[in-house]
């Protein structure tokens, strides 16, 4: 889902920035959240993206900008009155209360009758596949129940927002996965507008219609998962979302080729005019083919082997220094350190960055 989908605006963010003093958490952002799409929000640590998710949800009010849930402006609104659901990472659970009943406590607060909170925690609880868990307490649940008891508890009442903060990062991988997967059942089900805010990369990506970076309370980009893997705006991006290698070369502006450590290569768009003399690209580990066999490519030697079950990771360096890694699939070991190969790629994968930034190989340094 792009943002030219055609369905109605759920949820819209004008010019929304808030401090804390002289930290600016959110830095004057403003996007779209169309009906029915989910959307996530990622960032590192401090990137701004829980504060942002506390302002739509009405947790806190920002200094400026406004926000608008279905077009109607909410900043003056009390969260208990936006009609949004929140699942926090904790859950927040009522260790006193049954399944049921913090199922149920939306709709108490309602003062909904006990014949329709019990008709609307039964529709929840099968929902989230729970309904035999109905008299039990949170302290009996496993983390990946208690996930669902909290998801069912922000859906009761029947909100047209869903949020969700760093909602599976209490759960190891194999609870994570499963619900990554039931996330997306009950959001397809409902065709409920989720936005949801994750440090996880790739949690995003499994889930997200569109994603949405944040770094120093800024928006970097916003793209389909495809798109902001394929295309990454920036450096930072290019590390945070999955991972990089990036490479120097000289270029001559406007045309379409590069020289990297001696070796001419093509590029899939000409060289802007302001680029300058030196440029870089990012390269994902998949991208890159290397072979002992001479032919075309750049002469590089392995200087790293490290299995990962259905891939390799292969660490090469270039002739100038520079230094690549790539991903071989595979369970047979295809190249030893101290080979000598030829490494390429082909010029549609290769994304040419402005250096701009600070760079590195990998964006383990970005990750929480």
């Amino acid at each position: 889902m792009t943002e030219d989908s055609g369905n109605p605006v759920a949820l819209s963010l004008a010019g929304v920035t808030q401090r804390y003093g002289s930290v600016t958490a959110v830095d004057n952002v403003s996007l779209e959240v169309h009906d029915g799409e989910f959307f996530a929000l990622v960032g590192p640590s401090g990137s701004g993206k829980t504060t942002l998710l506390m302002l739509i949800a009405g947790f806190e009010r920002p200094q400026t900008g406004r926000v608008k849930i279905n077009g109607v402006d909410v900043g003056a609104v009390p969260p208990q009155d936006r009609n949004i659901g929140v699942v926090f990472q904790n859950y927040a659970l009522f260790p006193h209360m049954t399944v049921e009943q913090n199922v149920g406590f939306p709709l108490q607060m309602r003062r909904l009758s006990k014949a329709k909170r019990q008709e609307r925690i039964g529709a929840a609880l099968d929902l989230v596949r729970l309904s035999n868990k109905a008299r039990m307490y949170p302290a009996q649940l496993s983390g990946g129940q208690q996930q669902r008891v909290a998801l069912a508890r922000a859906l009761v009442f029947g909100p047209p927002i869903l949020l969700l903060d760093e909602p599976l990062g209490a759960l190891d991988r194999a609870l994570r996965e499963e619900m990554q997967i039931e996330l997306t059942r009950i959001q397809q089900e409902l065709r409920i507008t989720v936005i949801t805010v994750t440090h996880d990369q790739v949690e995003a990506m499994s889930l997200a219609d569109r994603i949405a970076v944040m770094k120093d309370g800024a928006l970097q980009q916003i793209d389909t998962p495809q798109q902001m893997y394929t295309s990454p705006s920036t450096h930072f991006i290019a590390r945070f979302v999955g991972e990089s290698s990036f490479v120097r070369g000289n270029v001559e502006p406007g045309k379409r080729h590069i020289a990297i450590a001696g070796t001419i290569l093509s590029l899939r768009e000409a060289v802007p005019a302001d680029a300058g003399n030196e440029v870089e690209l990012a390269l994902r580990p998949e991208v890159i083919h290397m072979s002992t066999k001479g032919g075309d490519g750049i002469p590089a030697m392995v200087t790293g082997v490290i299995y990962f079950g259905p891939l390799w990771r292969i660490t090469v360096e270039l002739s100038d220094g520079q230094i690549l890694v790539a991903s071989v699939p595979g369970t047979a070991q295809p190249f030893a350190v101290g080979d000598s190969v030829n490494v390429s790629w082909s010029a549609t994968d290769a994304v040419l960055l402005a250096p701009s930034e600070p760079t590195s190989t990998t964006s383990s340094e970005l990750k929480e």
